[in-house]
């Protein structure tokens, strides 16, 4: 019966820790052992190597099968006899071949000796050519048993130093002047060389230098255009900023004219409410004058009554007859 509640702290199964334990043990004996191969190939297959180092005769490893120490063993090998040749070939120093290709003599006699001179291996027989090539085969058996036996490599000044037992027999019977034709024509070919790359340099220097030609002046008129396109952003800046000066002067004269009409508008606005209260004032008195003035009509007219009545009733007015309770003369109060 599974249970009701979750538990509090989470157990991880064994099952689970042995699925991950067993690509570090058994699966050595599984499918992960071509797992490793076929990552281990495709990263050789992405590996490449120096280009500006073809003595070591590697290129790439795309198409090559790992094989444990043999294929180490064999690319040394390799390596090493790439480099032995590269050496042989480079027995002359640069210095003499500069100070021979200097003299314009050498050069006329090289180009003698290259039109007159017969081919280096002319001289040799079809037996000393056999004996040659038996001994350059037990020299390169010899590098590679040395190589694999993990022997140092010889210096490099041993190569010009070492000969072979042929060559010294053979030193005294006129192979000096094969090998001086061989190294002249070696010479020829370098001064051919050079002088392609001279004029490789050349032809590259002068289109450099047209090119250089065509983008000064396509600068120089780019450049002449922007500075006219500028020089016409200025002007028209100008003008603008000097319709803004004027716009901003009519505003400010606009703004002090303005002011202006609201302290009027404000004067009038006291003025008449000054006015206004002088109006007031004026109505007043002007109805306490009529007051006034009714008051002194009735007054004038009750005395004028008064008068005439009295030189007619005198006689008959009582005596205890009072003018002030009078209600004209009240009225005229």
């Amino acid at each position: 019966m599974a249970p009701k509640f979750a538990p509090k702290v989470w157990k991880r199964p064994y099952t689970s820790i042995y699925t991950d334990n067993y690509r570090y043990g058994n699966s050595l004996y599984s499918d992960a052992v071509d797992e490793i191969e076929r990552k281990y190939n495709e990263a050789l297959a992405r590996t490449s190597f120096r280009r500006d180092r073809p003595d070591l005769g590697l290129s790439s490893f795309a198409d090559s099968q790992l094989m444990g120490e043999s294929m180490a063993r064999n690319l040394r090998t390799q390596a090493a006899n790439d480099s032995l040749s590269n050496e042989i070939t480079r027995t002359m120093s640069t210095e003499r071949v500069n100070s021979y290709l200097e003299g314009s003599e050498r050069r006329a006699h090289s180009a003698a000796l290259r039109s007159s001179s017969p081919s280096p291996y002319e001289s040799y027989t079809s037996r000393q050519l056999e004996r040659l090539n038996s001994e350059l085969e037990d020299s390169r058996r010899l590098r590679r048993s040395t190589s694999r036996r993990s022997i140092p490599r010889r210096p490099e000044s041993a190569y010009y130093q070492r000969q072979s037992s042929y060559e010294m027999s053979n030193d005294d019977n006129g192979v000096a002047k094969p090998r001086d034709s061989f190294w002249m024509e070696r010479c020829n070919e370098l001064l051919k060389e050079v002088e392609s790359i001279r004029l490789d340099l050349n032809e590259s220097s002068n289109k450099i230098k047209q090119e250089q030609a065509t983008l000064k002046g396509k600068t120089e008129r780019e450049i002449a255009d922007l500075m006219m396109t500028i020089e016409d952003q200025d002007r028209q800046c100008n003008d603008l900023q000097k319709q803004l000066r004027k716009q901003a002067k009519q505003v400010s004269d606009i703004s002090l004219e303005l002011q202006s009409s609201q302290r009027q508008y404000q004067d009038c606005n006291e003025q008449l409410g000054q006015a206004q209260k002088r109006c007031l004032n004026l109505q007043h008195e002007l109805e306490a004058m009529n007051n006034n003035l009714e008051k002194s009509h009735i007054y004038t007219s009750f005395a004028k009554e008064l008068s005439k009545s009295s030189t007619t009733s005198a006689m008959h007015m009582p005596e205890h007859y009072n003018v002030k309770r009078d209600p004209r003369f009240q009225l005229m109060e």
